[in-house]
């Protein structure tokens, strides 16, 4: 077993991953309940801080042709939340391709708990340095805000259960890249998707900010006060993708129980358990839920 795991170590840790993590709605529906919940002091300092955000001139036209009545510092946050994703493989000087996830490998045979497999320049780290550079006096304004960025939107990753694993088993010798590869149909009459991209979409898909800004109300008015004792107030990100793995195993692979298929065969993958879904959708919301609480009290801190 321990030659076997060394292996793996060797070949998912070569593996990317897409950027994405949850649907831009999921990122800004994060965001805006992150900053309704701010107190006002610190919603000024962070809105002065997005103002010297390299894409803010564009942002901040972008608001001014809205048709939608929100808050300047409201628009930024969600506009930054999703940043990360847009400057994916575009030569920013700010893009950093595996800052978004980290792949704890799951091992069907008992799910034994291995070490991370991107331990250097992961999403854990990616919070830790970012959260670094905004308490450093330091720092230009310029570098700041776009770790701003990156924290808003790689604590909504970090909380999405696929960008904390990689499955192994003989289907997926080498990983299935955070569900990337493996294969599932929602329903009888769908093609397929893979397990990956099905999750990331529980939040919506729309990517208008109205959608984004009323599933924020509704998502915080319903979940918020009920889970914010429940929520473990340390810093811990590795505890927060550890969190993420379970969640991985026991709802998204279900148990390993799951077939998954490979992309050549997505038209006759496995359909999907009848209560998979609702399920599904309840534990993303929940999880975004968390991800605010969490960057909330992280951004009170800095």
């Amino acid at each position: 077993m321990k030659k076997l795991m060394v292996i793996l170590v060797l070949i998912i840790g070569c593996q990317t991953l897409p950027a994405q993590a949850w649907s831009r709605n999921g990122h800004m529906i994060i965001a805006a309940m992150t900053y309704r919940a701010l107190p006002d002091a610190l919603k000024a300092e962070y809105t002065a801080l997005l103002r010297q955000h390299p894409d803010y001139e564009k942002w901040a036209a972008l608001h001014a042709e809205l048709r939608v009545d929100i808050d300047l510092g409201e628009f930024l946050f969600m506009r930054a939340s999703v940043w990360p994703d847009e400057i994916r493989r575009k030569g920013n000087a700010y893009d950093h391709p595996t800052w978004h996830y980290t792949n704890f490998p799951v091992i069907t045979d008992g799910f034994p708990l291995e070490e991370t497999l991107t331990p250097d320049n992961d999403v854990i780290f990616a919070i830790n340095e970012s959260a670094r550079i905004l308490r450093d006096a330091s720092a230009t304004k310029v570098d700041q805000a776009a770790h701003l960025s990156w924290i808003l939107h790689t604590i909504g990753d970090i909380h999405q259960p696929m960008h904390c694993v990689a499955l192994v088993n003989l289907v997926y010798p080498q990983g299935d890249r955070g569900g990337n590869l493996f294969f599932v149909r929602p329903s009888e009459n769908s093609r397929g998707m893979n397990l990956h991209a099905y999750w990331d979409g529980l939040l919506g898909t729309s990517g208008r900010i109205q959608d984004a800004r009323n599933d924020a109300t509704l998502l915080w008015s319903q979940l918020a006060a009920g889970m914010e004792a429940d929520v473990n107030p340390d810093f811990d990100v590795r505890g927060w993708a550890l969190e993420g793995r379970e969640i991985a195993i026991t709802h998204v692979y279900l148990e390993g129980e799951l077939d998954g298929a490979v992309e050549e065969a997505r038209h006759v993958a496995v359909v999907l358990p009848e209560t998979y879904g609702r399920r599904a959708k309840s534990i993303a919301q929940e999880r975004a839920v968390i991800a605010s609480l969490r960057l909330l009290r992280v951004l009170s801190e800095l």
